[in-house]
């Protein structure tokens, strides 16, 4: 087991141009040393202070430094390959034109650091913290950031094939001109960042969340966008020959003169969409929602929309040539909270107000509004009709089991109009309240002329006799 070195020790070995390989400085205090030039493969240099130390072309191969603390360090141009630096804290380092090899962040502060034009496959990212780091025309192919943080960074011409950004949260970062083959965004959060310009064909963006970013000419055939959220997105001059947008849910996207010949749109909802002068020959578009989309002088040639919803969509201009345009019937919606309802009429959040409420107990309403006018009717019109051939002893029977009657038929119009006041849509409570105020003025005005009957005393007013 090597002896423990501390920092006088470190420095007089460097003075005699001694090598450090191996050597075991966990712990010390190394801040502010110049190792240049300095082998030091398989150091252990745990937790071990080395702020604003020079490391520039210094071999760390199989160097350990997990926990390491070096804000400001510099280890330009060096071989930095299989080095652990997880949980190590390096903001602000100098990692240019390093041979990261297989190096390991797992965990790292790297805030401000500088990657530029470093070397890397399969690196160790996953859950560092990256915030304004630069990896300007970086390559690292394979790398691993799953389930990191990455704020203000810039991977500018950076070569990043089969990177994973997996689960991580990106937000400000710059892809411009960025080689991205095979990268996959699967459940990432995008926000504010560009990709203009970057190749990325079978671009990997499922279940994605992604806001306010830019894909301005952006090579990204057959990518794969099914189930992402996307708002306020620009695909302006993008090529996206058969890419998936299966499910999206797409808001303020302008694919304004991008190529999605052959594109695939299943269930999909687009709102407040932009794709005017867009190829779109061939695409396969179901039971999609295009509602108000701009579509003026769009290539639609040879394309299948069925059960489409186009309503307010703009087709001036666009060519329609051996297309096949099905579309989607009228909308169902909750007629008490606006929300999208099933065929069956069921909203998610009210339950079956449409066919149950609207066909059901709206139509009980209407029953009860109309039964409650006719209560009175019975009395003025039906009584004196039957009473004109009708023996006199039996006149004030008749009048007295037609005012029955249209009490009972109030009654019933007020129970239906209480049963559908609460449940029943807007419109449907609406018509019950009326029922409820008619049917109430009809029981008060025929219950008093039917007390009058029964106690004696009123059929003469009612009979004029």
């Amino acid at each position: 087991m090597p002896e423990k070195l501390n920092r006088d020790d470190v420095i007089r070995k460097l003075a005699g141009g001694e090598g450090l390989d191996g050597v075991d400085a966990s712990g010390a205090d190394l801040s502010g040393i110049d190792f240049e030039g300095a082998t030091l493969r398989g150091a252990k240099l745990v937790e071990t202070d080395l702020a604003k130390a020079d490391l520039s072309g210094c071999c760390l191969f199989c160097a350990d430094l997990t926990e390491a603390k070096a804000p400001a360090a510099n280890f330009k141009g060096a071989d930095l390959d299989q080095a652990v630096f997880r949980n190590a804290r390096l903001p602000r380092a100098d990692l240019t034109e390093t041979k990261i090899g297989t190096c390991d962040f797992e965990g790292a502060d790297l805030s401000n650091a500088r990657f530029d034009r470093s070397e890397g496959v399969a690196v160790k990212f996953t859950g560092a913290h990256l915030e304004s780091s630069i990896f300007v025309d970086a390559s690292l192919d394979k790398s691993d950031l799953r389930g990191g943080s990455a704020q203000g960074v810039s991977f500018r011409s950076a070569k990043l094939p089969g990177f994973d950004f997996e689960g991580s949260h990106l937000k400000v970062i710059n892809f411009k001109n960025a080689v991205l083959d095979g990268a996959s965004f699967y459940q990432a959060r995008i926000e504010g960042s560009s990709f203009e310009g970057a190749q990325y064909p079978g671009a990997d963006f499922e279940s994605a969340r992604i806001n306010s970013t830019s894909f301005k000419k952006c090579e990204l055939t057959r990518a794969d966008f099914r189930g992402a959220i996307l708002n306020e997105c620009n695909f302006t001059g993008a090529k996206l020959e058969s890419a998936d947008f299966s499910q999206v849910e797409g808001t303020s996207l302008d694919f304004t003169q991008a190529d999605m010949t052959g594109v695939v749109i299943h269930e999909a909802r687009f709102s407040g969409t932009k794709m005017a002068d867009t190829k779109i020959s061939r695409a396969e578009i179901h039971e999609t929602s295009l509602k108000g989309t701009v579509m003026a002088r769009c290539d639609l040639s040879y394309a299948v929309l069925k059960n489409v919803d186009m309503e307010g969509t703009d087709l001036t201009g666009a060519v329609l040539a051996e297309s096949r345009i099905t579309p989607r019937p009228r909308e169902k919606l909750c007629p008490r909270c606006g929300l999208p309802a099933s065929e069956k009429g069921t909203c998610p959040d009210c339950g079956p107000t449409i066919t149950a409420s609207v066909r059901g107990r709206g139509r009980l309403a209407v029953l009860g509004l109309w039964v409650a006018m006719l209560g009175g009717p019975v009395n003025f019109i039906v009584a004196p009709y039957l009473m004109d051939d009708a023996a006199v002893e039996t006149r004030g029977l008749i009048l007295l089991s037609a005012t029955a009657a249209a009490l009972v038929l109030s009654g019933l119009a007020m129970f239906l109009g209480l049963i559908t006041l609460f449940r029943a849509p807007r419109r449907a409570s609406y018509y019950a309240l009326i029922t409820i105020l008619v049917a109430a003025m009809t029981l008060a005005i025929f219950g008093y002329v039917g007390f009058n009957l029964w106690s004696g005393t009123g059929a003469g007013f009612l009979t004029g006799g």
